[in-house]
Parts: structure tokens; C-alpha cells; sequence
């Protein structure tokens, strides 16, 4: 992958302040993107060339030239013609016909949007504020508006100790639950509502960016063209109709992945995992993981972790056994726990919470390439004892820590 061509090169992490602390001499001799091929639109400024995001371990995104938004595009790109716009692809990387499937999921994603957009006067923009918007697509994929921070997500900021911090989740799990309502809306389901997926805006609220899994009526994801990187390999056999061309069940499936991240988010363990008394590092551990992830396979895993009510415990133990149809009842519920305890929300937007300054109760900053700090202000403390300021990192989480 990328990211380990660029770490064994020493170019993981290289930012923008990075570079201006460097010589002349140096800023001129650096290889953008630690010198892998990028489609032909994408940016060669020195201090804006270094990889934006990637998902699932097999799409990449770096910003485009015009400084306003990023490209998506496969690893195993090698070229792109300035004439024709024809796209060569590594054919080492890809040997069998369903390697492919991964360059092909991506280019069909612009069939989701258009299918997502089709109703309304521009089917190219999206201006719903918990979506990403989608600007069209390109030779290796699509474009979409680029975002500040973007792909950046907080791990360690403890919501038991810190007010601002559990508002902030509470206030994402509302917005996640308004993005999922608005893209059900649309005969469309995500498929993959996951850390991978959602970037972050600058005033810290929450936006969908990816799609590749998505699948609508004209535009189905088959299992078989889905290896569910993001996910354990056991994931098919635990879910095996999650990816079907019947799609009435399938925003079942979108609230149950949104109710393992608000209960990993808000709790710091995924749903399977809570209540494992033995070390991750001992056989044990492992065999009990997979004994309930059989049990969950049999449709007779009960034991859900039960979050207190502000952690909208009652909803992710509903949301886990399925038993919301709609991200609208689910979003419903939400709001009443969390104004029952002691929260005002914004009369003007459903998914809102008034009370917060959120870059007052924040700060956001660079760590690394595809890595960012949150900061909190005040007296939090993380989950080890440790000042939020130096044990709250925004990055990306451990993909076999989904359930």
C-alpha cells in the first residue's frame, strides 16, 4: 500500500508546516506523494501534495489543483493520458479479473450519486449538510469537495469525563442518524457506515464521504464484488445478506453499523467486544470474540452492552436487534434521550445541539498525513489518566474492531 511505500521513504507525515521549515534546496527537490503516480488533476504544490485520505486500505484521495477538492482514485494507478484520459492500472496489483472489481465499484459510485441526485435541479452537487458534496466524475473515479479538517476522527477523548466530549458524540450520532435518514430517502443504502466513511467539517460536525459500497435499484454491490476489507474476514459469513438486490432490509443493516460506532465512540469497545475480562493479547480473548460472533451469526447473540441513557444507550441496544425500519425513528429517539438529559436543540436543525461553541470547546491539529489531534479545552482527562491534550489523537481505528 501507499502508506507503506511513504513510511519506509520517511515521507508519512510531512505537512504543510513541515515543509515550509524546510531549505529552499529541499522543498524543491521533494517528490509529491513521495513520488507514486496520482491522477493528472491532482495537486503538485509542494505543501499541498501529500495523500488526503483513503478508505478501506484500497482507495486513495489527494487533493486536487484547484485547492477546493480531492480526487479518488485506486492504488495500482499508473497513469493517466493527457489526450485521451485513459487510465492505466498496475497489472501486477491486479493479475485476476476480480481484482479489478475495486476500480470498477468506484467508477460505478457516480452512478449512487446521480441515482441520489436525480430528482432534484443539479444532479452533479450535493447540498445536504451531512454529505459530502459530490462534484462529478473523474477518469480514476470522482470528485468531491474537499474538507478541513476531513479525514479526521477522535479516539481517546473520554466522554465519562468531559461534558463537551459526550455533547460532541451525542451531537454526531444525531447528524450520522440525519445523513442515514436523508440517503435511505433516496432508495440508497451506505453499506459500510463506518470510521472509514465519515469526514469531519470545520465547526466539527459530521459528513458522509464514502460511498464505494453503496448500492441503490440501478446500481446493486454484490458480495462478490466486495471483499469488506474494513472488516474481519469472517464478516460475509456473519452477514451474508447484507449485500443483496433486495435492498428493503438493508437500512436495518445501516443503523446496526451506526449503533456499534456510537456504542465504540461513546463506551471506547465495539458491542461484541464489552464485558471480555481476559487480555486482547491471550487465546482466550479470541475464542470467546468468536464465539459470540458465531452466535450473532445465528441471529442468538442478546447480550448487548446497555449504555446509560445519555450514551443513547436504550437506542444502540434497539438499533443492534434491528428493531428500527426507519434511521427516522431512531434519530426520533435520539433526540429525546438527549434532551431529557439536559441538552437544548437547535429549533433550526434537527440533528443540532445549542449551548456549544464547538471550536471554543476544540481545537483541531495536524499530526501526520491521514492523521489529526483534537484537542480539548478545560479539564478533560482521557480514558488512561492522561491530560485530553496530549492522549486524544484523531486517526484511524483498528478495522478489525468493528463489532
Amino acid at each position: 500500500m501507499f502508506n507503506a511505500v511513504l513510511s519506509l521513504l520517511g515521507l508519512r507525515g510531512r505537512n504543510p508546516t513541515d515543509i515550509e521549515a524546510l531549505s529552499p534546496t529541499t522543498q524543491r527537490t521533494r517528490r509529491p506523494y513521495g513520488g507514486q503516480p496520482v491522477p493528472l488533476d491532482a495537486s503538485q504544490d509542494p505543501t499541498d501534495s501529500d495523500f488526503y485520505d483513503e478508505w478501506f486500505d484500497a482507495i486513495n484521495i489527494v487533493p486536487a489543483s484547484d485547492g477546493v477538492s480531492v480526487l479518488t482514485f485506486c492504488p495500482g494507478f499508473l497513469s493517466e493520458d493527457p489526450n485521451t484520459h485513459e487510465v492505466d492500472y498496475d497489472e501486477e496489483m491486479y493479475p485476476r479479473e476480480e481484482d479489478i472489481n475495486w476500480v470498477r465499484r468506484l467508477r460505478d459510485t457516480n452512478r449512487v450519486y446521480q441515482h441520489m441526485f436525480e430528482s432534484e435541479s443539479e444532479s452533479t452537487s450535493s447540498s445536504h449538510p451531512r454529505i459530502v458534496r459530490y462534484l462529478g466524475p473523474t477518469p480514476t473515479g470522482y470528485r468531491l469537495e474537499r474538507l478541513k479538517p476531513g479525514p479526521a476522527y477522535p479516539r481517546d477523548l473520554d466522554p465519562t469525563t468531559n461534558d463537551a466530549v459526550l455533547a460532541l458524540y451525542q451531537r454526531w450520532a444525531l447528524q450520522g442518524l440525519n445523513a442515514l435518514d436523508y440517503i435511505h430517502s433516496k432508495g440508497i443504502v451506505l453499506n459500510a457506515f463506518t470510521e472509514d466513511a465519515l469526514w469531519i467539517r470545520e465547526d466539527l460536525s459530521l459528513a458522509v464521504a464514502g460511498f464505494p459500497a453503496a448500492a441503490c435499484a440501478t446500481c446493486v454491490c454484490r458480495q462478490e464484488e466486495w471483499s469488506n476489507p474494513w472488516r474481519a474476514p469472517f464478516y460475509g459469513e456473519v452477514e451474508p445478506e447484507r449485500f443483496t438486490e433486495d435492498l428493503t432490509e438493508c437500512p436495518k443493516r445501516d443503523i446496526f453499523d451506526w449503533a456499534v460506532w456510537v456504542c465504540t465512540n461513546m463506551s471506547g469497545a465495539s458491542p461484541l467486544r464489552h464485558g471480555i475480562t481476559t487480555s486482547r493479547s491471550s487465546k482466550e480473548y479470541y475464542d470467546e470474540l468468536h464465539e459470540r460472533e458465531k452466535a450473532l451469526k445465528r441471529g442468538e447473540f442478546v447480550n448487548w452492552p446497555r449504555l446509560p441513557d445519555e450514551m443513547l444507550g436504550v437506542v444502540v441496544v434497539k438499533a443492534l436487534r434491528g428493531e428500527y425500519t426507519t434511521a427516522a425513528q431512531a434519530l426520533e429517539e435520539s433526540r429525546d434521550l438527549v434532551e431529557a438529559c439536559g441538552r437544548t436543540l437547535s429549533d433550526s436543525h434537527v440533528d443540532e445541539i445549542d449551548g456549544f461553541v464547538w471550536d471554543h470547546e476544540f481545537t483541531v491539529k495536524r499530526r501526520s498525513e491521514v492523521c489529526w489531534n483534537i484537542l480539548a479545552k478545560g479539564n478533560g482527562f482521557g480514558k488512561d489518566g492522561d491530560s485530553v491534550d496530549t492522549a486524544s489523537q484523531m486517526s484511524k481505528r483498528d478495522p478489525g474492531e468493528d463489532y
